[in-house]
């Protein structure tokens, strides 16, 4: 039978699936003696001392070095894949899992986005610092470059880190991403996350370039405090700044209602466009 683990990241007690295919993985564990019966991710091979700047990538390298399941998968604990119309169906199963195995390599989350990456990913790093990964890449891995490039001009992304696949597409990718992410926390003064929020964008890379045929599912959000979550997400803080517009009493809104999220979103959509008419 083959063997199918989804390992959900977390560094705090969170309310668990009652699912065993799902399995918690507390990340950032070195030196903390409470991680609630998780497993964690500072035992055998780990890089579990860097957490701090690669965020749930550690748990992504416990993986890669420690797991022997036939099939691999990253969730979060606030982030699921789930089946049906914008996520309203069940989460995903063993079987599903292995039935979109047999006909593609990977599965992702495709967020759809109102702005780039490259502009979207400057809330989270410098724009600096994206220009260096643009350097790394073509000094280390020139094959690469035009398709990251493109990407970052897109306005969509396989998003979060989270994915499933056989364990030999997640071997191929892992020595590529940290490889590519060595290579960048060399080059870079790293701040807090920052190789984390790499790591997301070196996904999409690496399924684009690689040509991997990815079948997409939405996310279910789960255990969130509060916040502005979609399957259609923008930077909403920078565009307070640029717009001039307070929009902290639509930040509670969203959540796991789907249809409330992409009414903000059209809502600021029609907004910017106002604001774009003034400013002419």
């Amino acid at each position: 039978m083959v063997d199918v683990k989804i390992y959900v990241m977390t560094h705090k007690e969170y309310n668990l699936l009652d699912n065993d295919l799902y399995t918690p993985l507390f990340v950032g564990a070195e030196g903390k003696e409470e991680t609630f019966g998780y497993l964690r991710d500072d035992v055998g091979d780990n890089i579990s001392s860097k957490n701090s700047i690669y965020s749930e990538i550690t748990g992504l390298y416990w993986i890669w070095k420690n797991s022997t399941a036939d099939i691999l998968g990253l969730n979060h604990y606030k982030r699921y894949f789930k089946k049906g119309f914008i996520g309203c169906g069940d989460y995903l199963d063993k079987e599903s899992i292995s039935n979109d195995l047999e006909n593609y390599d990977i599965i992702l989350h495709k967020r759809k986005q109102v702005f780039k990456n490259w502009d979207l990913f400057q809330n989270f790093v410098s724009e600096q610092d994206l220009i260096t990964s643009c350097e790394v890449i073509k000094r280390k891995f020139p094959e690469y470059y035009d398709d990251y490039i493109k990407m970052l001009n897109q306005r969509y992304l396989y998003s979060y880190c989270v994915f499933v696949a056989k364990k030999e597409i997640v071997d191929k990718y892992c020595s590529w991403l940290f490889e590519y992410l060595q290579e960048l926390e060399d080059a870079l003064d790293v701040q807090s996350r920052e190789i984390g929020y790499f790591a997301e964008l070196a996904l999409s890379l690496y399924a684009i370039h690689n040509k991997l045929k990815i079948k997409s599912y939405c996310l279910d959000f789960r255990n969130l405090e509060i916040g502005f979550y979609t399957d259609v997400d923008f930077p909403l803080w920078k565009s307070q700044q640029k717009y001039g517009i307070n929009f902290s009493f639509l930040i509670n809104l969203g959540s796991k209602s789907h249809f409330v999220s992409i009414s903000v979103i059209l809502l600021f959509k029609f907004i910017f466009s106002i604001q774009k008419l003034f400013k002419r």
